[in-house]
């Protein structure tokens, strides 16, 4: 009899643990959807809990309710971009740099490799050449790497200060 009492609390417990879960997918959902179209941000933290705890099922959960799945992403994006935008608008671009991956290069690609990453020709075969142009022009530093190993090496040669 005790056991049978125990599967019932455990499929209650369930059950409401499935409540709650859809209840906090659905306010992050129109908490997310009111960031991106009127620019208000309510309640960061949960917003960045539900998209980086529930990835996958938030995912899913939006495509069933006739959302495109992408909003994840963006939601995530737009919330760490006003999150972090106090703090990135007093940064200077020289104390900036902008990090590309080589897989946005073309097939064809000339660059050259160095010990900080691929040196850009500017060939117009790939949009790395458009991106590292206006950027430096604002004054960032632009790298252009093909894995990890690079940016740890150009994160020990540059001083970069805290924000």
């Amino acid at each position: 009899m005790a056991f049978m009492e125990f599967y019932q609390i455990f499929g209650q417990i369930v059950f409401i643990l499935g409540i709650v879960l859809l209840t906090l997918l659905s306010v992050t959902l129109i908490l997310g959807k009111l960031l991106l179209k009127e620019d208000k941000l309510v309640f960061p933290k949960l917003l960045l809990f539900t998209v980086d705890m529930f990835y996958g099922i938030f995912k899913k959960f939006s495509e069933n309710v006739g959302v495109d799945g992408k909003i994840v992403d963006q939601i995530g994006v737009e919330v760490r971009n006003k999150v972090n935008e106090k703090v990135y608008k007093h940064t200077k671009p020289q104390d900036t740099i902008v990090v590309l991956p080589h897989c946005l290069r073309s097939t064809e690609c000339e660059a050259n490799l160095e010990t900080s990453g691929l040196v850009c020709n500017n060939c117009n075969r790939c949009v790395i050449g458009v991106i590292k142009t206006k950027a430096e022009d604002k004054g960032f530093k632009v790298f252009i790497i093909p894995g990890s190993t690079f940016l740890k090496k150009i994160l020990e040669k540059m001083i970069l200060k805290p924000f």
